[in-house]
């Protein structure tokens, strides 16, 4: 039977921290999870076969389309607000 490298040396709870600290990003990623209406939800696997038809690849992972989604946003808040207002943000 494999020996984990760490066993015997640290606790379970050490090696997460060590693991957590050297990739904060991908642990963060695994802890985040984003909810959406069904009504977005229901769009984003269509969203995402046009993005790889435009970058002619197979899939585009969910992940990378919206980290691109999201940078498109930065760059449209205006846009992003009237979305907002048309879905009756702000407004009681």
């Amino acid at each position: 039977m494999a020996r984990l490298p760490w066993a015997g040396r640290i606790s379970i709870q050490q090696f997460q921290t060590q693991l957590a600290l050297q990739y904060t990003y991908f642990v963060l990623l695994l802890l985040s999870e984003i909810h959406v209406r069904d009504k977005v939800a229901n769009r984003e696997a269509e969203f995402r076969n046009e993005l790889a038809e435009h970058l002619e690849t197979n899939e585009v992972s969910k992940t990378d389309a919206r980290e691109f989604a999201l940078l498109a946003a930065f760059d449209n808040p205006e846009q992003v607000a009237k979305l907002m207002r048309d879905e009756g943000h702000g407004t009681l």
